[in-house]
């Protein structure tokens, strides 16, 4: 399992703002998410909303 580079220090991971990728399991923040518009920035799966 990789984590963005937002994962230190970044409120939205602790606010439960975090999306995992579908295909790698790869998890991001919600700003990087949103930069990647909803695509993985490591293998370009679908990024899906963690709760």
């Amino acid at each position: 399992m990789e984590r963005c580079n937002g994962f230190l220090g970044s409120d939205d991971w602790n606010n439960g703002t975090v999306y995992e990728c579908e295909t790698c399991g790869n998890h991001v923040c919600m700003r990087c998410a949103v930069a990647c518009r909803d695509v993985c920035p490591n293998c370009f799966g679908r990024l899906l909303r963690l709760s």
